[in-house]
């Protein structure tokens, strides 16, 4: 066999795998032609939701607390110091002996209740009524008595005397001359007792260094008419004498 013929072979057989139809007919072919084998087609699967979002609740803000810084403490005087205030105390002793030298600062209480004195408008009168527990009618007849003082004689006030706690305010006003008070029975146990005095020979009373006149109750000036006369006549004759 010549190479010729075997080449054309080799082609046949290489053709005859690749097209079937080469040595047959169209109607032969496709009737042996292998059937294709469909493909199943796997179903499509739905996208999973989507995420739900939630929004985060905000984080209060911190509270932020001040905190106060304590003062510091007083530091110690040098010792150089107290060097220097001990000579001129010597020296202050020695120029000025007769000026008496404190070691401490004298309470400034007092100092500071006679600076008070200017709010309390009752300390400007030269004359003041005490009245203990009077009410109604009986308060009334007072307030004439001082509305009459202060008018014709002498600036005047009205106190009510269970309001009064500083005493000593009111008994050291510059200005106080004369004091009429409600009956000794009325106030006897309160603080104002304490600075009472009588003139053992004179009889005449005092709370601390002002003349007090003691008042009746006051029902008895309101049912008896010659008792308001003679009060009057005590108030215009004695009471700045």
């Amino acid at each position: 066999m010549d190479s010729i013929t075997q080449d054309l072979i080799d082609y046949l057989r290489e053709a005859a795998k690749t097209t079937p139809s080469i040595l047959a007919t169209s109607e032969e072919a496709a009737y042996f032609a292998p059937i294709p084998v469909k493909q199943k087609k796997e179903p499509v699967k739905p996208l999973p939701p989507p995420p739900v979002y939630t929004p985060k609740k905000a984080e209060p803000a911190p509270v932020i607390q001040k905190v106060e810084t304590p003062a510091p403490a007083p530091k110690p005087m040098p010792a150089a110091e107290k060097k220097n205030l001990n000579e001129m105390r010597q020296m202050i002793q020695k120029t000025f002996p007769d000026i008496p030298l404190r070691e401490n600062i004298l309470d400034d209480g007092h100092a500071k209740k006679m600076s008070r004195l200017w709010e309390e408008t009752y300390l400007n009168a030269q004359v003041v009524v005490i009245a203990f527990g009077e009410i109604g009618p009986g308060l009334e007849f007072l307030k004439q008595v001082v509305r009459a003082i202060d008018t014709l004689i002498a600036p005047a006030q009205l106190i009510e005397g269970n309001q009064i706690t500083e005493w000593e305010l009111l008994l050291n006003s510059p200005t106080l001359k004369s004091i009429l008070c409600s009956p000794w029975a009325a106030w006897k146990t309160t603080p104002l007792a304490r600075h009472f005095k009588q003139n053992g020979s004179t009889q005449e009373q005092f709370l601390a260094q002002h003349r007090l006149f003691l008042l009746e109750p006051s029902v008895i000036y309101l049912k008896n008419p010659d008792r308001k006369r003679k009060l009057w006549q005590l108030i215009s004759t004695q009471l700045l004498s």
